[in-house]
């Protein structure tokens, strides 16, 4: 019984003995407990990182959105204004013609009773050189200044190879000395440096005037010097202003000048539709007397026109042929004067 006992006692201790064990092993589990804390602060650390995280991703999408809309606004803007042979379509040309001429007809000769310089068709007078006598433009009352033709059309193929074409009619008439010139549809044709003024030119002449009557359409009129104007060319736009020009033939003026006589200075543009040429200068009151400049202004007050239906006048000074003219005057009136005084005799 003893020994039962005690091997019962001994298994009982046996049995009991790995309790110890097991409570350190469950003790032992805290650690563990605190060991998985941490995750309880990886979710704080976690919930930081996707904001983080968030803000670069946001960044590079609005940059993306940015380039986006900086590619589409570049991809909408309007292309640049060129001159090509499709979008040419505005122009200007500004030309007196000749100065003294204008003088002759719009002041006169002993005075300028019935004569008169018009435009029309496309064609105004502008302020611009005018005529001054005593610092007083257009002293007689006839507009006296540069002329501007419109815009018509142009054969366009490169910026040195083209033709202008512009439209207008100016008419200078002289009742006392007989006669009207007209001038119309100015065009210009541009290779290199240099440029041909064509134009239709008539001279309506009554008997008695200074020259025969002609008819020439489309003349070569004047020889342009490109190279001696000053020159402006933009990406939309052609223009030259102050060009020297000089007369091709005398029968291209109805022999009132030789050739190679220096002519007024040409302005002229061509350019595309979308671009903006500069305002034209403003056209003048017709029959009306522009304000008076200062003293000085005007340029040339002093007429030189060299009239020579039969080339049978010297190239004198201005002086003499204003003696000259004045003969010629007279010498007209006088021949009106006896034809009205002669009667047939009566029978």
């Amino acid at each position: 019984m003893r020994v039962t006992s005690a091997v019962l006692a001994a298994g009982v201790l046996l049995v009991v003995a790995p309790g110890p064990a097991s409570a350190q092993e469950e003790s032992a589990e805290p650690p563990v407990t605190t060991t998985t804390a941490p995750p309880s602060v990886v979710p704080s650390t976690s919930d930081s990182a996707p904001s983080s995280a968030a803000n670069p991703t946001s960044e590079v999408r609005k940059a993306q959105e940015s380039s986006a809309t900086t590619t589409t606004t570049t991809t909408t803007a309007p292309q640049t204004c060129e001159l090509t042979p499709t979008t040419v379509g505005k122009g200007d040309l500004l030309w007196g013609f000749k100065k003294s001429f204008r003088q002759y007809v719009g002041v006169g000769i002993g005075g300028a009773a019935g004569n008169s310089i018009t435009a029309t068709d496309g064609a105004t007078i502008t302020a611009v050189d005018e005529v001054v006598r005593d610092g007083k433009p257009n002293p007689t009352g006839v507009p006296t200044g540069a002329y501007r033709f419109s815009f018509q059309g142009a054969e366009f193929r490169t910026r040195s190879d083209f033709t202008a074409h512009y439209r207008g009619k100016v008419e200078f008439s002289y009742p006392t000395h007989f006669f009207t010139l007209v001038l119309k549809d100015p065009s210009i044709k541009v290779s290199g440096a240099t440029a041909t003024m064509q134009a239709d030119i008539a001279l309506r002449a009554d008997p008695g005037a200074p020259a025969q009557p002609v008819d020439l359409p489309d003349v070569a009129l004047a020889n342009l010097d490109l190279g001696g104007g000053n020159h402006t060319g933009a990406a939309g736009s052609l223009s030259w202003t102050g060009v020297p020009s000089t007369l091709t033939s005398a029968e291209a003026f109805a022999s009132f000048y030789q050739a190679g006589t220096a002519l007024d200075p040409v302005d002229l543009a061509v350019a595309a539709d979308c671009a903006k040429l500069p305002e034209g200068p403003p056209a003048a009151p017709p029959g009306a007397t522009p304000p008076a400049q200062a003293a000085g202004g005007g340029g040339d007050l002093v007429p030189e026109v060299r009239h020579r239906p039969a080339q049978q006048l010297a190239n004198t000074g201005s002086d003499v042929e204003d003696v000259l003219w004045l003969g010629v005057s007279l010498l007209l009136a006088g021949t009106a004067v006896l034809l009205a005084a002669y009667r047939p005799a009566r029978r």
